[in-house]
């Protein structure tokens, strides 16, 4: 499985572990950097060309956007982490905002559309864990948010069978968590965003 970079940069102890903490729930992505010094910040995202660097303002003053503007990697979308107000402070220089001021589910869902919104689909290479075609139709359908016993209901077989494909899946992928699952679907093409009314 292909893991989406994370870099967070802030001056916040709370923050940094939080947001680290938090970030381990999602098994496609992998933290590669946290609690990067402000001097430092530009040439550690060149250096590590994450795709997502969540940054609160501190990190980033009106004298540093001419050079993020000049050097900022491409591939790399710079998220503006709230954690006060909503600031509009060098808005155009950020691809998004990501709200701290939430709840677990509501932070959940909010990543999860950062992931849709910014990061490319990633074309999966081909091996012998490739989920056959029933595992994609059973995927689709976990990722539109129905239940095992929907799921059975809708495909005429047992809610056991479905259970056993969404073991099955979980092994493949390494994904445990349906919201991780949901991203991989809309990722590779399974489902929609539209779909799924993100």
């Amino acid at each position: 499985m292909v893991k989406i970079k994370v870099l967070i940069a802030s001056k916040s102890y709370i923050i940094l572990r939080g947001l680290n903490f938090f970030l381990k729930e999602f098994e496609e992505v992998e933290v590669i950097w946290s609690n990067v010094e402000k001097e430092e910040l530009l040439s550690s995202i060149l250096k590590a060309q994450p795709d997502l660097a969540m940054v609160t303002a501190e990190m980033i003053s009106h004298q540093d956007i001419p050079e993020f503007q000049k050097h900022f990697p491409g591939k790399t979308k710079l998220i503006f982490l709230i954690s006060e107000t909503k600031m509009e402070t060098s808005g155009y220089i950020y691809s998004d905002q990501f709200d701290l001021f939430k709840d677990k589910n509501s932070l959940t869902e909010q990543f999860n559309q950062l992931i849709l919104k910014h990061l490319p689909r990633k074309p999966r290479k081909g091996n012998s864990l490739e989920l056959s075609k029933r595992e994609k139709n059973i995927i689709r359908h976990i990722a539109l948010g129905l239940t095992s016993k929907e799921i059975g209901g809708k495909l005429f077989i047992s809610t056991h069978t479905v259970i056993t494909h969404r073991k099955n899946i979980t092994h493949k992928l390494g994904i445990k968590t349906v919201s991780g699952q949901t991203v991989y679907a809309i990722l590779n093409g399974i489902v929609t965003i539209e779909e799924i009314g993100v």
